[in-house]
């Protein structure tokens, strides 16, 4: 715990110590101004500071998690694919979202077709030439 809170206290007093200006507030929790006051002042706090701030390195662990959920999609999806419900499902769906894809490039195509129609002859404007 002692270790994180000298860490935040580390990134408190670096965002205090570069904040532009000849007068700077700071409203901090009471637990962390002896820790920015003691950073203030030593200059061997700089160290800290930039270490607080680095970025820490991903553990291994999180790439093995991820690289077996992203193996389990494919494996997921053949098993689902194998079931004959899943495949009429899929087809009703990809049928359905191809069919409403078409319609909605007809009914695109007609209203710029209109408005180009519109636009040219004054239609729209309510003038009649």
């Amino acid at each position: 715990r002692a270790v994180l809170i000298d860490e935040r206290d580390a990134c408190l007093t670096h965002a205090l110590k570069e904040t532009p200006g000849d007068v700077v507030v700071g409203i901090v929790g009471a637990g962390h101004v002896e820790g920015i006051k003691r950073m203030w002042r030593d200059p061997q706090s700089d160290a800290l500071r930039r270490q607080a701030l680095q970025e820490p390195t991903t553990p291994i662990g999180r790439h093995v998690a991820t690289a077996a959920c992203v193996g389990m999609v494919p494996l997921t999806a053949f098993g689902l694919y194998r079931s004959r419900s899943f495949r009429i499902a899929t087809g009703a769906a990809v049928t359905a979202l191809a069919m409403g894809t078409a319609w909605l490039a007809v009914a695109v195509q007609r209203r710029v077709d209109f408005f180009q129609r519109t636009a040219f002859s004054g239609e729209a404007s309510g003038s009649e030439s």
